[in-house]
């Protein structure tokens, strides 16, 4: 099946290159999500809703053109839960996750269904050759994919839905990736219009948006080891949940460290290589759940996120004196994508944008209807 061909190459790209990172499932979902639209025909989406699978979104899934047709879907497992390695909370000493089922029930002659693994080594490996095998035995049974990659090989596994199995090599890309200063025109200004408004048909859910904007900000010359999605920080503001930011940009030296612990140690922390690093923040508001709303709505919607970014700011800089980190300056951007068929008027989206400029914020509006 070509479908399979061009998932394996993708594969390929993705885990390359999400070597070392280690944070959040997120920035595999979209380091993943630009690997299909790189690799394969069709229309790429993040946390797709489908009524088969029950409640809650499938991690990335892969339509035809026009979305009539579910051509293959993937559950990500991987990245830190604080401390931990996530696979370790996710799979059963035999090899099982309960998202296997989840996949089973798309499987179809037209869908391919995948689960997708990157095991965090910095955080002790947890897959060892016994539970490998256990998953491989899971997903032969349901007529699902595992492709499996344990962080620092030069080979990835893939047990194709058919139930073969092979070792693939990581495509050589470049991870180097570049200054802010370089692309900082490119995301504090306009110009990432045009660039949007190129996809937005794409745009379902506010993380469909986040992932089209990661791309744009990968193929301006950032790597994805300096692009980090849902960050933790260990002195976040909220009760309860901690907030976390949509996007957060650093300099290239982060090395894709995004996670609170350095190896899995408490006693450490990555806050300081954050601060020391960091460059830029992004929250992003936008997509179909906004669409039928009011106008009051979602000038309340966005007066929200730029709350955030103000707290955001205040306890960044609050971190930064107390621990004595000098940086450079940092960007905090909101980006509000509205996809109604008639957007605000000039005169509100000025005043929007004065009172997110008081608090040192840019608020950027795109109207691109969909």
């Amino acid at each position: 099946m070509k479908n399979t061909e061009d998932i394996t190459s993708a594969f390929s790209s993705f885990f390359a290159h999400s070597n070392n990172i280690v944070g959040n499932e997120a920035n595999y979902q979209t380091i993943l999500h630009n690997a299909l639209t790189e690799e394969c025909e069709g229309s790429v989406y993040r946390e797709y809703r489908d009524s088969r699978v029950g409640r809650g979104g499938i991690d990335v899934v892969m339509c035809n053109k026009t979305q009539e047709k579910l051509l293959a879907a993937f559950e990500i497992k991987g990245g830190a839960y604080n401390v931990r390695n996530a696979l370790r909370d996710t799979f059963t000493v035999d090899g099982y996750c309960k998202d296997m089922d989840r996949l089973k029930g798309l499987v179809s002659n037209e869908t391919e269904a995948w689960m997708v693994c990157i095991d965090a080594t910095e955080l002790g490996r947890v897959m060892s050759w016994k539970k490998l095998q256990g998953a491989i035995d899971h997903v032969r049974q349901r007529g699902i994919g595992l492709a499996y990659y344990a962080q620092g090989n030069d080979k990835f596994l893939v047990v194709q839905p058919c139930g073969e199995k092979k070792s693939f090599t990581l495509k050589d890309v470049d991870l180097t990736g570049v200054d802010y200063d370089s692309v900082r025109n490119l995301i504090t200004s306009e110009r990432i219009h045009d660039d949007l408004s190129q996809v937005r048909n794409s745009f379902n859910i506010e993380a469909d948006i986040v992932a089209q904007m990661y791309r744009i900000f990968v193929n301006e010359g950032l790597s994805q080891k300096q692009i980090s999605l849902e960050t933790y920080f260990g002195f976040a503001p909220g009760n309860g949940m901690q907030q976390r930011p949509d996007i957060c940009i650093y300099e290239p030296r982060i090395s894709g460290r995004f996670n609170l612990y350095p190896k899995g140690d408490s006693k450490q922390s990555n806050d300081p290589l954050k601060l020391q690093s960091v460059r830029c923040v992004i929250e992003v508001k936008g997509g179909l759940p906004l669409a039928k709303k009011s106008e009051k709505a979602i000038i309340k919607s966005y007066e929200t996120d730029l709350a955030k970014l103000k707290e955001w700011k205040a306890v960044i800089s609050k971190q930064q004196r107390r621990l004595q980190i000098v940086s450079n300056s940092i960007d905090y951007i909101l980006f509000a994508v509205d996809v109604r068929s008639v957007g605000l008027s000039p005169e509100l989206i000025n005043e929007v944008r004065e009172k997110a400029a008081e608090n040192g914020i840019v608020f950027n509006y795109m109207h691109l209807p969909i």
